[in-house]
């Protein structure tokens, strides 16, 4: 391996435990192996630094913050400190299959596109049930097609540094969202291809629910994301939909987070947007129901919250 990897595994893990020797494993069983990881340890209290410290591999080099922040500064961290061309993300709980790297590496070299970022799909290992793909195929141009949905797993990108340079640092402002802030302005300036194939897996547990302070900070991030984005969301007609689904999010919050005025934010964008269409006026009605009904019709779990 040359003294300047050609690619650097970002890890950020907080009380990883079990999940983190997995993960790690998956990397030393990498086909491509000119590479480093940075793992991150971002205040954990378990037994993370240990086990990072018993890692005997000479790719690995460890970072630690003394509490937890937000995901987009242990992100920009790894980002600062990485040294390969290529910048790739491994998060807790996802495994790579060992051929990852090399085929989006190949991609790079052979796609038609040039582009600044490759993803692939994902094997949503379900508990207790079945295993399940998820890829949405674009390519090229995809920034119309990402702001109506954010299909871009982070564990699943092998991404060109000097793009990331380019583009410049996660927003450390977003304390949810950050990810898809960042796959937006990539897309704004660079295209973007995928390998049609699953080339990780997650484990999922769908019986449990997201928690109501999950989703007001989704809620929240999506208007932060919304405002800086309104000129291309208006240019594209996307301004209803977009709002649909916040509002569809905060229809399935509990009680002592509801907050009429941003409902009404959120349903008059959409009212204005897609005045013609019968969704907005459904999700008014709903607004007037008992909580555990409205929850009951706007069921949500931490896949769909893209």
């Amino acid at each position: 391996m040359s003294s300047k990897p050609i690619v650097s595994v970002i890890v950020p893990v907080s009380n990883g435990g079990a999940c983190l020797e997995r993960a790690l494993c998956s990397i030393e069983q990498q086909s491509f192996n000119d590479l480093e990881i940075v793992a991150i340890d971002n205040g954990s209290t378990d037994g993370t630094a240990e086990l990072l410290n018993s890692y005997h591999d000479s790719r690995l080099r460890r970072y630690s913050l003394k509490r937890q922040c937000r995901d987009a500064i242990v992100l920009n961290l790894g980002r600062e400190v990485a040294r390969g061309d290529f910048l790739a993300f491994l998060e807790m709980g996802d495994v790579w299959l060992p051929h990852k790297l090399q085929e989006q590496l190949d991609l790079f070299e052979q796609s038609v596109h040039v582009p600044g970022l490759i993803y692939a799909g994902v094997s949503s290992e379900i508990v207790d049930r079945h295993s399940v793909d998820d890829l949405h195929i674009c390519r090229g141009d995809v920034y119309k097609a990402l702001l109506q949905e954010n299909f871009i797993y982070p564990s699943s990108v092998l991404l060109r540094r000097d793009v990331s340079e380019g583009v410049g640092a996660f927003d450390e402002s977003l304390s949810w969202g950050a990810w898809y802030e960042y796959w937006l302005r990539i897309a704004r300036e660079t295209s973007v291809d995928c390998v049609e194939e699953s080339l990780l897996s997650t484990e999922v547990d769908r019986q449990t629910p997201v928690s109501s302070r999950e989703l007001h900070l989704y809620i929240t991030a999506r208007e932060v994301i919304a405002q800086r984005y309104m000129n291309s969301l208006i240019e594209y007609k996307l301004v209803g939909d977009y709002y649909k689904r916040s509002v569809s999010c905060y229809l399935a919050l509990d009680e002592e987070d509801w907050d009429p005025t941003l409902a009404k934010r959120l349903l008059s964008e959409a009212y204005l947007h897609t005045p013609y269409r019968v969704k907005p006026y459904i999700q008014y009605l709903q607004l007037l129901l008992p909580t555990s009904l409205r929850q009951k019709l706007n069921p949500l779990t931490d896949v769909q919250m893209k």
